[in-house]
């Protein structure tokens, strides 16, 4: 008698799990733009890069050695820029191709 009360309750949503709205039935692959990662990493590395610049300014002000910590900023924006012209010589940048 089970197996039939069984029967006539199915529901086709109750046996499958929650996954945050999504089907988990169908191909967990989701199409993604190798471009789009690669211009998210430069940025990532030159956004942390800069983070970690901006405590030099109050150092400098505040510092004897003026001369010492305005190269070290000039030799950190250099690999910078090299870092820059580096991945625009790659193609990493361009969007559209």
């Amino acid at each position: 008698m089970f197996y039939f009360l069984l029967k006539l309750m199915k529901n086709r949503e109750k046996p499958s799990p929650y996954e945050c709205g999504f089907n988990p039935l169908t191909s967990s692959r989701l199409p993604f733009s190798i471009q789009f990662f690669l211009i998210a990493l430069i940025f990532l590395i030159f956004d942390i890069e800069i983070i970690l610049l901006i405590p030099l300014i109050p150092a400098i002000l505040k510092s004897n050695s003026f001369y010492f910590w305005t190269l070290s900023m000039l030799i950190i924006y250099l690999c910078l820029i090299i870092g820059l012209i580096y991945e625009w010589n790659e193609q990493s940048i361009i969007w559209i191709k």
